[in-house]
This record gives structure tokens, C-alpha cells and sequence, in this order.
């Protein structure tokens, strides 16, 4: 059965034991979802309950805590729900991805620079996923680091700001050309000297920015500010040195795209290609 997390807010702080006799009284002793030290008052708690309990353990709490509204915040959801989430918020990135690369198509004039600025922009994702994985592991280092809804905006955020540096490079790629038809490795070079300190201010600053929110704003938003701080660094990179790259190298990548949908493709048109092979060496009987 799901269960949820749910923030309770007392109406004056209370004591460690104050809060679990109370619970006791009511009928959950064990629902308390984090570890609360002796001596120490809280003014609110998390509690974990299943989905069916939750109306009669409303009715529980107010009783037992004096508050009309005991549970009024959710902190996180059941495993169910959360996979849903999951899912929708892929497709969400995989749309506006795709979504960016004809925008960026029309915009520039060319596909190449869709492409690269969507492969950055896909590499930043899962390189910051990474690493919200492996901070998963050590809750005792990164705090409470969890896929949420404020973290899936986080995602969305990052998405937005890696594309806004992408396309301040390739702007000034573009006004390089000056009637080019083709990108070369000194103009790119040119290009990304000329906005560096512009890149760099901003990245610098947004760091500081978002590290500030992930050590003084509360836990609640540990896992929003630790996706914008790695995103920020990995977002900045690639802009440079991946999505830039990409666009001297777009013959190669091109060729590349090309391998890897022949790849795909090929269980839908060998055994085409097979059985008109065959059909065509089977000799056909000569009328009399």
C-alpha cells in the first residue's frame, strides 16, 4: 500500500516525549519519519502514513495534539504515484527537448545547432541525475537529497539556464559567420573568447546564489538547490566545451546519427530485405 509523508504543524513547540506520548495516545506510536533528540522543542514533525489511514489518523491527531487541522502539508508520496511522476516528468523533458530543437532549427537557420545545444543539454541531465543518485547514498553528507516536486522544477530550471548560455555562444557564432556557410574550429574558438567573461560572471554568481539556498534555506529545498549547484557547473561546461564542439564536428556527428538509426532500424527492414532475396532467387516454374 502507498504511503505518504506529511509535515504536521503544532500549535506551540513541544518536546520530544511530549510528541511521542501524544502520538501514542492516539493510536500511532510508530509513525514518527524522522529521528527527533531529547531535550531539543519542534514546532513541526514528519509523519509517515498509509493512504487508507489518513482521514482517521486527521481525527486521531487533532484530538490528541488540540489542532483542527493537524496534517495539511504533503512532503512526498507513495511509490505508486511518485512513478507516475517519474513518467510524466521524462516526457516533459523529452517534449520541450524536442520542442528546442526546431525552435533553435528556425531561430539559427540550421539543424546542427538544435542538435548540439539538445545533446548538452541531455548531457547535463544525466549527468546531474548521476549525481543526485550517488548523493542518495550519503543522506548524512548532502542532507535528504529525493526525486520531489520541487526537485523535478529544479530539473526544468537547469533545462533553461545550460540552453540560455547554449544560445548566447551560438548567437555570437552566428554573427561571426557573417554570411558562412560552414562553422570552423577558430571561429568557435573566437566566439566563446568573446562571451567567456559573460559566461563566466553568470555561472560564478548563480554558483554562490544557489549555494546560499542549499546551506541556509532549510531542508526542504536541499534537493532543488543541490541540482541547480551541480547543474550550474555541468551546465556551463557544456556549453563550451560539448555543445560548441559539436557544431565543428557536425559531419562526423551527423554520420554518427546516421550509424545509429540504420542500428534501430535494421530489425524492421532486414527481414524485408531478406525475403525478397529469397523470394527473388526462387526460379518460378516455366509454362508448357
Amino acid at each position: 500500500e502507498a504511503e505518504h509523508l506529511l509535515r504536521m504543524t503544532l500549535s506551540k513547540a513541544m518536546p520530544k516525549e511530549g510528541i511521542e506520548e501524544a502520538l501514542a495516545r492516539a493510536g500511532y506510536p510508530g509513525c514518527l519519519a524522522e529521528a527527533l533528540e531529547p531535550g531539543m522543542t519542534y514546532k513541526t514533525v514528519k509523519l509517515r502514513i498509509r493512504t487508507s489511514e489518513q482521514e482517521g489518523m486527521k481525527v486521531a491527531l487533532s484530538q490528541a495534539f488540540l489542532i483542527p487541522e493537524p496534517l495539511k502539508r504533503v512532503v512526498s508520496i507513495g511509490s505508486t504515484v511518485a512513478g507516475e511522476m517519474k513518467n510524466r516528468a521524462s516526457l516533459a523533458l523529452i517534449f520541450s527537448m524536442v520542442a528546442i530543437i526546431f525552435y533553435i532549427w528556425f531561430r539559427f537557420g540550421e539543424l546542427s545547432f538544435g542538435v548540439a545545444a539538445v545533446l548538452a543539454l541531455v548531457h547535463d541531465v544525466c549527468f546531474t541525475m548521476g549525481a543526485v543518485a550517488v548523493a542518495g547514498y550519503y543522506p548524512d553528507i548532502f542532507g535528504d537529497i529525493k526525486i520531489n516536486l520541487s526537485m523535478i522544477a529544479s530539473f526544468l530550471t537547469l533545462v533553461g539556464y545550460s540552453l540560455n548560455d547554449t544560445i548566447v555562444i551560438f548567437d555570437r557564432i552566428r554573427e561571426n559567420m557573417a554570411g558562412r556557410k560552414s562553422v570552423d574550429a577558430n571561429l568557435v574558438n573566437d566566439s566563446i573568447n568573446q562571451t567567456l567573461s559573460r559566461t563566466a560572471l553568470t555561472g560564478v554568481t548563480t554558483f554562490f546564489v544557489v549555494t546560499a539556498l542549499y546551506f541556509l534555506a532549510g531542508t526542504e529545498l536541499h534537493g532543488f538547490a543541490f541540482v541547480m549547484i551541480v547543474g550550474v557547473v555541468v551546465g556551463t561546461y557544456s556549453s563550451i566545451f560539448i555543445a560548441s564542439p559539436i557544431l565543428v564536428h557536425w559531419m562526423v556527428v551527423k554520420r554518427g546519427f546516421g550509424i545509429i538509426f540504420w542500428v534501430l532500424t535494421s530489425p524492421l527492414w532486414v527481414p524485408w530485405k531478406v525475403l525478397r532475396r529469397i523470394m527473388g532467387g526462387t526460379p518460378h516454374p516455366r509454362r508448357a
